[in-house]
């Protein structure tokens, strides 16, 4: 159908307008997935990083489709569906754990704002970015 070509090309054209270096994305264990490494790879864009907040990333993942995969925790990375992936694709799995501020669950702990200026003082209230430069 004429849509399905449309979304497709959609896809590419403003990926490749945005000329990323790296993709990161969450593992949707839906086909999803592989639909977004294939444009990502028309697109030119060089390197694509999965994350795992679910287990059994798509099996349909192939050499060169992903360049790492990022996991929760170790049980995450050593969980045979994502070492089946590893395998698949040939990319490594490193364990970035997520940070927690546990004075978040204390009730007696100081505001956060003084812990976290930055974050937390904004001119719209709340909130909270992140920004990554390559080259």
């Amino acid at each position: 159908p004429l849509w399905v070509r449309q979304t497709w090309e959609h896809m590419v054209t403003h990926l490749r307008a945005l000329r990323c270096d790296v993709l990161a994305f969450a593992n949707a264990r839906e086909r999803s997935d592989l639909l977004l490494v294939r444009a990502a790879r028309l697109a030119g864009v060089p390197k694509l990083v999965m994350e795992l907040p679910n287990l059994f990333p798509n099996d349909g993942l192939k050499p060169d489709d992903v360049d790492l995969f990022v996991a929760p925790s170790h049980y995450v990375a050593g969980h045979p569906s994502v070492q089946a992936a590893v395998r698949n694709t040939g990319a490594p799995v490193y364990v970035v754990n997520p940070g927690v501020n546990t004075s978040e669950f204390d009730p007696n702990a100081s505001k956060l704002a003084v812990c976290h200026p930055k974050i937390f003082q904004t001119s719209g209230g709340m909130g909270m970015g992140m920004g990554v430069g390559v080259g």
